[in-house]
């Protein structure tokens, strides 16, 4: 699994005769219960109805659809059942595969196929380049010295740009962190050497530096903020994984917004009124943007569940820093595997017509690929989103529709 830093993409598999999304049904039973149960503090009170949003049962279904992507990754990463499963599926002994998608999903399941013994894929992508949203950007002597060495790849523009030099390297404008050691994407970056230091979750908000100009502010009031910020994360992290009704209902919003309406009635002792209580309101904003860079969400929709439920292979609160190099090197090494006439670049697919008998592929020109027997999608989800209606035909089923226009971007591989 991987994680990126708000930069994420979901690897959807839609397979022939095979379905990966179950019919996760809304289960919000026991909401009442809870309006009159305090736990730790945390107490939802009765709100009034809006039939134009039930955030609860949002945030449900959100966290329950997460299992999906397991399974996707589970298809993939089996040796026994992917190959018993496509040699089972089709009369071929090698069927005939399509990935649409040249990013890291892609890339991934084309070299995993191909260590299957499958030799009859080929790969679909609408840009130029590899990479999907890993996209490394040459800087400084790479932008001017020419030369071919180790790390390329072989469909970027920049393919002869160096960055041999110690001076040179590349500007991840995408994907950056890796997450857990136990992560595949760990074991390639280390046996590369591209890794370089381990960061903390948190570590914007730990070595924050807060510039104020003109305005007179105490030092010792955004030191009270930080001490009452600092034990939140892992407070929440409790209540996900001790109390598990409670944790479908609130937000990360409403369970801070409690904390903070605590940490200010105290403060309100101390005068904590006027440019003092501003000071504070004004801290929560960064407080805020941890949460929703870290998951990629609005902390309105964000479930605790998800402190939960992910798994980022690794000990949870910290990431690893790669070096100039960084995923230019993963995204060679994994390349690099794949042989050249398996790509098609700059290669559109608008539509996927799926039957009992062949899945057959039409570029945005109006080409009609081969027929294939399987068809691998690993669009992101946004473009999921906005296509899937007019992508597939006929329609994908209603929970595969449900999946991708409800899930959140937090819950992204």
């Amino acid at each position: 699994m991987v994680r990126y830093s708000g930069h994420n993409s979901l690897a959807t598999s839609y397979l022939k005769k095979s379905s990966f999304v179950e019919n996760h049904a809304d289960n919000t039973s026991g909401v009442a219960r809870l309006k009159q149960r305090k736990v730790e503090g945390y107490h939802r009170k009765p709100e009034p109805q809006q039939p134009q949003r039930n955030e609860a049962s949002t945030v449900n279904r959100r966290y329950r659809l997460w299992n999906i992507r397991s399974k996707i990754i589970g298809y993939l990463d089996s040796n026994s059942i992917t190959l018993n499963l496509l040699q089972k599926e089709s009369k071929k002994s090698k069927p005939s595969i399509a990935i649409i998608g040249a990013g890291i999903g892609g890339l991934s399941a084309a070299r995993r196929l191909i260590e299957y013994g499958m030799t009859d894929i080929d790969i679909y992508e609408g840009m130029t380049r590899i990479g999907g949203r890993i996209h490394p950007i040459p800087y400084q002597e790479c932008l001017t010295r020419r030369v071919p060495i180790k790390y390329y790849t072989r469909y970027e523009k920049y393919r002869y740009y160096c960055i041999k030099n110690s001076d040179g390297g590349y500007l991840q404008m995408g994907a950056q962190f890796i997450n857990g050691a136990k992560n595949p994407i760990y074991k390639i970056a280390k046996e590369l050497g591209v890794i370089t230091e381990i960061v903390s979750d948190t570590a914007h908000l730990e070595h924050a530096e807060f510039l104020t100009g003109n305005q007179s502010i105490n030092r010792k009031d955004i030191d009270l903020f930080m001490e009452f910020i600092e034990p939140l994360d892992l407070k929440y992290r409790e209540l996900a994984k001790n109390h598990d009704l409670l944790s479908k209902v609130y937000t990360i919003k409403t369970i801070f917004m409690e904390d903070y309406a605590r940490f200010i009635k105290v403060s309100d002792e101390n005068n904590a009124t006027g440019a003092r209580r501003q000071l504070f309101d004004a801290l929560t904003r960064p407080y805020r943007s941890y949460w929703e860079f870290e998951w990629a969400a609005d902390w309105e929709d964000l479930s605790p569940r998800v402190l939960k439920e992910f798994n980022d292979l690794g000990h949870g609160r910290e990431s690893y820093l790669t070096n100039k190099f960084g995923y230019t090197a993963i995204l060679y090494h994994i390349e690099s595997k794949i042989p050249r006439n398996t790509f098609h670049m700059n290669v559109t697919i608008t539509n996927i017509r799926h039957s009992a008998h062949c899945i057959v592929l039409t570029s945005k020109n109006g080409e009609i690929m081969k027929n294939y027997d399987y068809v691998i999608v690993t669009s992101s989800l946004g473009h999921l989103k906005k296509y899937h209606h007019k992508l597939f035909t006929p329609p994908l089923p209603r929970q595969k529709k449900d999946a991708i226009e409800k899930i959140g971007m937090l819950f992204l591989i």
